[in-house]
């Protein structure tokens, strides 16, 4: 990671940190840029990455031509920050141009999913699907989901700006019922037969219970260790 501090005060005050994918072996900052900073590791990854320590999750540009561990970095001028130098162990040195380089923020995926514990569904959609399809409504903010990160977007932010609608969908009261484990485990034969009668016996139970995933493993159990499947 890269943390930046402030040393004006009395005692130094940690500002930013940069959560980096390696450990690092160089940091510079990028000219006439206050809030960028480029990064090379000279372990298992050969990439440069040039941070906004605004976004320190994210890489706000990234240069992957090198296929050896990147061994030094420099900006060509005090002054221009549009043109970087790397030297490799691939015995090459590379001059990158900033407008040529990977944006890694600009392909991540504004889409997520979350299992609750009792059967309920958080689906996160990006708005623009989500309004394209007239069925799909999403969750309103209110006390309980409320949507700390909303904000207008800034049209001088560099940063990409993507918004995601939440939607929740909750599991009616008892729809989700945990009888199957105790019929399950009243029900399997572990031992007192041949191994492969044990699998056929305990597949049929799963099968009985609609756990049908269930139910192919133990036939799957029953080739791998007896290498029939009648």
């Amino acid at each position: 990671m890269v943390k930046v501090w402030d040393l004006t005060g009395y005692k130094a005050r940690e500002m930013y940190c940069v959560q980096t994918i390696a450990s690092v072996a160089h940091v510079l900052w990028r000219p006439d840029r206050r809030y960028h900073i480029a990064t090379c590791s000279m372990m298992v990854d050969h990439n440069i990455y040039v941070w906004d320590v605004r976004r320190p999750y994210v890489p706000f540009a990234m240069f992957e031509e090198h296929r050896d561990v990147t061994t030094g970095i420099a900006w060509r001028h005090s002054h221009d920050p549009h043109f970087l130098l790397s030297g490799s162990k691939d015995s090459t040195l590379y001059h990158h141009f900033f407008k040529d380089a990977q944006r890694p923020a600009g392909q991540a995926v504004p889409e997520g999913l979350c299992f609750g514990l009792f059967g309920d569904v958080a689906f996160a959609v990006k708005e623009g699907l989500c309004s394209a399809e007239s069925h799909r409504k999403a969750l309103a903010a209110d006390r309980r989901y409320p949507f700390f990160f909303a904000r207008r977007p800034d049209p001088a932010e560099q940063f990409t700006n993507v918004s995601s609608a939440l939607s929740l969908f909750e599991t009616r009261p008892g729809a989700v019922s945990m009888d199957w484990f105790a019929e399950t485990a009243a029900r399997y034969s572990l031992s007192g037969g041949p191994l492969p009668e044990l699998c056929d016996r305990n597949a049929a139970v799963a099968r009985q219970l609609s756990r049908h995933q269930v139910a192919q493993i133990w036939r799957m159990l029953k080739i791998i260790y007896t290498g029939t499947g009648a």
